[in-house]
């Protein structure tokens, strides 16, 4: 499948990297932070390897072993959070926030999946999405515990 305008090559010739997706990556940085802060050696690691992995994939996106250590770190790094946010965040009102914040976490990674391979173009805008709805629910994850 070749895209236009994603930076992806399926020959990993001149690939590129992908600015907006390093970029919203990169605001991983602030749950590692608040995790280290409040003392939480398995969220900081969880959330330290999923930055570095998914920064390692989008530097130079192609297909293979990086972009398969992306999807093992992301996928690990939400199951860590999910098993936290369910075991500590208490109150109807709390774990309702949390539950649509994890809701809009897999609706936009669906969709930046569908439209990726739809081959439309602003499949990096619900990437992104995804990336900021998955920093944000990791801060208020970390806060509750």
């Amino acid at each position: 499948m070749n895209l236009n305008n994603n930076n992806i090559n399926n020959n990993n010739i001149n690939i590129q990297p992908n600015y907006w997706l390093v970029c919203s990556t990169s605001t991983l940085i602030f749950p590692i932070v608040y995790a280290y802060k409040k003392n939480n050696k398995i969220l900081t690691i969880s959330s330290t390897i999923a930055l570095f992995g998914s920064l390692n994939y989008w530097r130079k996106p192609c297909i293979g072993y990086r972009k398969n250590i992306d999807l093992i770190t992301s996928k690990l790094s939400v199951l860590a959070y999910t098993y936290y946010g369910y075991n500590h965040i208490i109150g109807l009102y709390s774990r309702l926030f949390g539950y649509t914040n994890l809701y809009f976490l897999y609706y936009f990674y669906n969709k930046s999946c569908n439209n990726f391979y739809l081959q439309n173009k602003n499949w990096k805008y619900y990437h992104v999405a995804f990336h900021l709805f998955g920093t944000f629910g990791q801060l208020y994850v970390i806060y509750w515990v």
